[in-house]
Formats: C-alpha cells, structure tokens, sequence
C-alpha cells in the first residue's frame, strides 16, 4: 500500500467514541461489561492501525466490516472462560511426605 494510500485509509478509521454507537458495540454492551467493549475497540482500532501502517492493504469501502469483524473477534477472545481444571498435589507431596520425613541422627541431634 502506498503511503498516500495508507494515509487516507487511516483517516477514515473512526475514533473508538464514534465506534461505540454503532449497533453491533450497543449490542456487545448489552451483554459485556463496558470496560472490555471499550478495551476490545481500542485493540481492534490499533490493530488495524498497526496492519494498514506495515502495509496490508484495505480497501476504504471494506473499512466498516473489517473493523466490525476484528472486533467481535477481539471481543470473543477478551471475554474468553480461560480457566483450566488441574490437580493440585502439592498439598499430598510437600506437607504430608515431607512432614513424615525421617531426619537425619545428626540434625535430631542439633536440634536436641
């Protein structure tokens, strides 16, 4: 993408305020939390900042529906369930094994 080019694309992203009316941002803060719709807009809009301004090329028509699907992308991973089931059994092997250790005579000694 040429610099004029790349220039007068950016100028058409419109500011996260002016984002935040458009129906699908209302539609996400009905269901979101406001703070992560907003940190969703301002990753989705740097984003495509950062692409346009390394040199991918998007045509200004597409610019509404790229930015529209970044960020319901953004959101989706934002708002992701990331917690993970593990098995916690430090518990079994440091309190209960360790506790039964037998100690050496010359630390019993020491100690004595």
């Amino acid at each position: 993408m040429s610099g004029k080019t790349a220039e007068s694309v950016l100028r058409k992203i419109p500011a996260v305020g002016e984002l935040v009316s458009r129906e699908y941002v209302e539609e996400a803060l009905i269901r979101h939390p406001r703070p992560v719709v907003i940190f969703a807009l301002r990753n989705t809009v740097e984003g495509l900042r950062n692409r346009i301004i390394q040199g991918t090329s998007v045509p200004a028509e597409e610019l509404e529906e790229r930015i529209r699907e970044d960020f319901e992308q953004e959101l989706e991973t934002l708002v992701q369930y990331n917690l993970r089931k593990v098995i916690n059994a430090t518990g079994v092997i440091i309190h209960t094994n360790l506790g039964r250790s037998i100690l050496a005579e010359e630390a019993v000694a020491k100690i004595q």
